[in-house]
């Protein structure tokens, strides 16, 4: 980076938000509490709408949650370190486990596989609620 140049923080438009949780790489990380702490964990995703997003997990932690009706906040980024750029995008909502046959089976035939298989797999679909985003740029 110039050693004139800056950065600055933007807010991003929820639409703006929204595109980018749409559009990114499969890749994001849920933050929910199970009664004993919070806990982040990085999840193979997918979204359904600007919305609705859906994963894949075997995690017990995130089923207990999200069985007790979870409200959980999920986040995707991306950067670019030599510009000193980058943008986060946080999404709110409340998180649920999907158990109807037909949508399960639309999942299941969809683009997204976990990148950790296991026989224990589940699907949860978050339900988004608020939206936001913020962008570094450098100037």
């Amino acid at each position: 980076m110039p050693m004139n140049a800056t950065t600055t923080v933007e807010t991003m438009s929820t639409e703006e938000a929204g595109r980018l949780l749409m559009g990114h790489a499969y890749l994001g990380r849920i933050a929910f509490f199970d009664g004993a702490g919070v806990h982040i964990l990085p999840v193979n995703y997918l979204a359904e709408s600007e919305r609705s997003v859906v994963f894949v997990t075997a995690s017990r932690s995130i089923i207990d949650a999200v069985s007790h009706g979870a409200d959980v906040a999920f986040e995707v980024d991306d950067s670019r370190s030599l510009f000193h750029s980058g943008w986060s995008v946080v999404a709110r909502g409340h998180a649920t486990e999907v158990t109807g046959d037909a949508d399960l089976r639309r999942l299941r035939r969809g683009p997204l596989r976990s990148w950790a298989v296991s026989p224990q797999e589940r699907w949860v679909r978050i339900d988004i609620t608020e939206i936001s985003g913020r962008r570094i740029r450098e100037h």
